[in-house]
């Protein structure tokens, strides 16, 4: 059994769970996961429809003028948080579980560059190459463990964080540093922060988002020249990014070499968030020096357009995974790190919710016994706590009898363990699948490159990525017609589990058949959009041509999705195209048949 075994948990409910599953650790809040401008969004700005995690809720006693500022403005704000935080912190301990708190860096509290211009010398970018700097960074990381003081480590990524804020750029101070040095600047400021209060609090370093090759971020901005239509040079374009594009290879493997040893390196099992079959991540076990946590994630699937897949085996191949690589903790994530409790100010309460969206999304996809957000937990705890002994089948049949008391759960255990190759073999294109909201839209002309956008992630995956997606427009109709008997065979398992045990409960049965009815609905929708968008794209590349025939099959295939969007069982989950969309839908067909 891995020594390190984290559940994400940013809810009361949740760290209680994390007890049944026998975890150790639990990140019991996650702040500073927010995208705004330059000028940055406050506190104060918080109540207004902005996102309050997008600051941290301390008042920097070390600086007069913030202080004055945050106290008069949101100290009614920052205390209601911290108690909130501090509350978590104690059920954790309670539970006999040791609590994190997740942060992102560069997060700067609004207003700073107008208090302390000194932080920006000729620039609006905060340098970790000045010693001042440095130190604000170490003295808000001591005040975090000021302020929690049972709080057992911070974990901490260097990406996603404040826009306009970024450690990883190039100025006249740090131009002479390796970026893997400039990196190790942001690790020693939180490392030495955290020592001036508790030595003995863990900093966990996630590098989710920094093992991207460089082709990566040149294909990716390419691609979104041409959706949005904006021309800049490369070079502009690049220096200007949160995400300077290097090589992992020399910059990772530097860092390695010079980070301090007690710093926890935690890595993604998988490259990328839309995780379905993608290849696993390379970087994961190449910190020797350093205690490594592997993340296995299942995150996206709180997401209305995913949250009916099931992953088991998957699970269990990242799982064995970890083994292999050898690392000393496994970090189990529910939903996303930009998922956690936010104050709304209109029931005067904490919901857990999503940057940026009100209600209590933990509410509609946990609370109310949705299968696979209850049953990955299990099943990840059941996966790290052995290796390949471990039969995913009969771990689900376990779980079937435990929570529902089902005797004979194997015929219903294969068909939900089915679902994950059933979702895989529709939604692949030839090596890689591609999973996004985005491609829900019914705009054809941003669909299009929504699609390419997306597959511009997946392809860097891959050998040959490019190649390979691009010879599935070659020969369309045999590779649609292979997709729908897929999703006839799903539909086809659907009437068959109609026919399931009737003595399972009703409710149970009910829960069970939305969840795969659900699922179905969610496999039409992808393969539409795959029918539209690879459509489109194949006229675009001259692969076919726009005749009535082809423009009727893409029209039929945008009148299926808005069936499905209307009518599904979990239309609810899904927002139906508005007037505006259909009409643009429509522009984009005009559009693409003037390319024949």
């Amino acid at each position: 059994m891995f020594p390190v075994r984290i559940f994400y948990a940013p809810a009361p409910e949740l760290i209680k769970d994390a007890v049944d599953f026998d975890y150790t650790h639990v990140v019991i809040h996650s702040i500073g996961h927010a995208h705004r401008n330059e000028k940055g969004i406050s506190f104060e700005m918080a109540g207004k429809g902005k996102d309050i995690n997008d600051d941290l809720p301390l008042f920097f006693h070390e600086y007069p003028l913030l202080k004055k500022e945050r106290s008069k403005i949101a100290g009614e704000r920052i205390l209601r948080v911290q108690e909130r935080i501090n509350y978590k912190i104690s059920l954790a301990v309670k539970l006999g579980l040791k609590p994190l708190l997740s942060i992102y860096e560069l997060s700067l509290p609004y207003n700073l560059q107008k208090f302390y211009p000194e932080f920006y010398p000729g620039n609006n970018n905060f340098c970790m190459a000045l010693p001042e700097n440095q130190k604000f960074i170490e003295d808000k990381i001591a005040e975090v463990f000021e302020t929690f003081p049972k709080l057992a480590g911070i974990i901490f990524t260097a990406k996603e964080a404040t826009e306009g804020q970024y450690y990883m750029h190039k100025c006249k101070y740090c131009q002479s540093f390796s970026q893997a040095e400039r990196l190790n600047m942001l690790l020693d400021a939180i490392r030495k922060g955290k020592d001036k209060v508790k030595v003995s609090a863990d900093i966990i370093f996630r590098i989710w988002g920094m093992h991207f090759p460089d082709i990566f971020y040149r294909k990716r901005i390419k691609t979104l020249w041409a959706w949005t239509g904006k021309k800049a040079s490369l070079k502009e374009t690049v220096e200007k990014c949160s995400r300077l594009p290097f090589e992992p290879k020399k910059v990772l493997s530097e860092l390695a070499n010079i980070c301090d040893k007690s710093i926890f390196i935690s890595t993604k099992a998988t490259w990328q968030d839309f995780d379905l079959m993608q290849p696993e991540n390379p970087w994961t076990g190449c910190f020797p020096r350093n205690k490594e946590i592997i993340e296995i994630s299942y995150e996206c699937y709180c997401r209305p357009t995913e949250k009916y897949f099931l992953l088991a085996n998957q699970m269990k191949r990242f799982s064995d995974y970890a083994h292999v690589r050898k690392v000393k903790g496994v970090m189990a994530l529910p939903c996303a790190f930009g998922f956690t409790e936010v104050w709304d100010e209109k029931s005067r309460q904490f919901v857990f919710s999503g940057s940026n969206r009100s209600g209590s999304t933990y509410n509609i996809h946990r609370t109310n016994n949705h299968f696979i957000t209850a049953f990955t937990p299990f099943l990840i705890s059941k996966l790290i706590s052995s290796r390949s002994e471990i039969n995913v089948k009969d771990l689900l049949i376990e779980y079937l009898f435990r929570k529902h008391g089902i005797n004979d759960g194997a015929k219903l255990a294969d068909t939900l363990i089915g679902m994950e190759k059933l979702a895989h073999d529709i939604i692949n294109c030839n090596g890689f699948s591609i999973l996004s909201p985005n491609h829900y839209m019914n705009d054809m002309s941003l669909q299009l490159e929504a699609y390419k956008e997306h597959a511009s992630w997946s392809t860097c995956t891959l050998v040959d990525g490019d190649k390979k997606i691009l010879s599935i427009l070659k020969n369309l109709p045999a590779f649609f017609e292979k997709k729908d008997k897929l999703l006839h065979k799903a539909e086809a398992n659907l009437t068959e589990l109609k026919c399931y045990d009737e003595t399972v409960k009703k409710n149970i049965f009910d829960m069970y058949y939305k969840t795969y009815a659900g699922f179905v609905d969610i496999l039409k929708l992808h393969l539409y959009s795959q029918k539209i968008a690879l459509t489109m794209w194949a006229i675009e590349r001259g692969n076919i041509q726009a005749t009535e025939k082809v423009i009727n099959f893409v029209l039929n295939s945008i009148r299926e999705k808005e069936k499905i969007l209307l009518n599904s069982v979990i239309s609810e989950d899904l927002k139906g195209p508005s007037r505006e969309d259909r009409l643009y839908c429509f522009k984009g067909i005009q559009r693409y048949n003037t390319l024949s």
